[in-house]
């Protein structure tokens, strides 16, 4: 049996923020260049990691997001994020993960995609419907009454040499078929669900005011609609001179909300509106630091093209 070991360890403050060793031991051939990896991880890399791969595997819950961070809660966070990387060590799927080599900062030998058995279902199912034997009914209908059978062969001369049209009866058995199937088709079940999925499609074409008529024109209502992802709501609650550098009372800045919640597009929409990403909130972490790495990388270019300090 292959060996495969992960840890969480040792919490240490570095570059204004708590890192967690993972350290990974084993011999598995994706493995073979890094046997015995050590590297450390943010609280916001293993919330997106977990993020990405719970929409496929059931993972232990992560813990929450505290506004003081002390050595009880970093004892806390050691062990649920353990226990997070012992399932998916557990699982030769997720471990070989390009997920989990991005995590580790580490290329595979031979990387492989996340495969769960959610996604290989359809597989056997297709297999399954084209191995279904409807062909032998129509052979075992026709044996069943060999007389009628002769009937129809001995009379087929007769009827050609009477008149010419009623040959066809002889393949009234094979139309017979297809007339079953084909009422079927002509029902009206196919516009039913077009015409719901058109509705569904307009009802969410709504505008930027609708979208946002469900929040207060305030930094608390910018700070509710980041949260739920809605990004046409904040554009247009941006657009109504909602500060773009809203601050809560633990110092949390709009763009911390969307950092932590990792919501891409309004990170950027923020700073296209003046947002500050070196604010620094309650626990000395700014934007940046709060996001996950690839937000954060995005952020950062973002950055580097206007202009700005990175």
């Amino acid at each position: 049996m292959s060996k495969y070991e992960v840890t969480v360890s040792d919490p240490e403050k570095m570059d204004g923020a708590v890192k967690f060793l993972v350290t990974v031991q084993t011999d598995i051939p994706e493995y073979a260049s890094n046997p015995n990896l050590k590297v450390r991880r943010r609280f916001n890399d293993f919330i997106a990691l977990h993020e990405t791969l719970s929409r496929e595997v059931a993972l232990p819950q992560p813990p929450a997001k505290t506004l003081f961070v002390t050595d009880k809660v970093n004892q806390e966070r050691t062990e649920a994020f353990g226990n997070i990387m012992s399932t998916i060590a557990k699982n030769p799927e997720l471990r070989t993960s390009t997920v989990v080599a991005d995590f580790l900062g580490i290329q595979f030998d031979a990387p492989k995609a996340i495969a769960t058995p959610s996604m290989q279902a359809p597989e056997p199912a297709k297999e399954a419907e084209v191995e279904k034997p409807e062909a032998p009914p129509p052979a075992a209908s026709w044996n069943d009454n060999p007389l009628e059978d002769l009937l129809a062969l001995v009379n087929a001369p007769e009827k050609s040499s009477a008149e010419s049209p009623p040959p066809k009866p002889t393949a009234a058995p094979s139309p017979a078929k297809p007339a079953s199937v084909t009422p079927a088709k002509p029902k009206p079940t196919p516009s039913a669900p077009k015409s719901n999925m058109f509705k569904a499609f307009d009802f969410n074409l709504e505008s930027g005011a609708e979208a946002a008529s469900q929040f207060t024109k305030s930094g608390e209502g910018l700070r509710e609609a980041i949260k739920s992802g809605n990004t046409e709501a904040v554009k247009h609650l941006l657009k109504e001179k909602v500060d773009p550098n809203f601050c809560d009372q633990q110092g949390m800045t709009v763009l911390h909300v969307a950092s932590l919640f990792n919501r891409t597009d309004i990170a950027i929409v923020l700073l296209e509106a003046g947002a500050d990403a070196h604010t620094k909130n309650g626990q000395g972490e700014t934007p940046l630091d709060c996001a996950p790495v690839m937000l954060s990388s995005k952020m950062q270019d973002w950055l580097k093209a206007n202009g700005s300090k990175p």
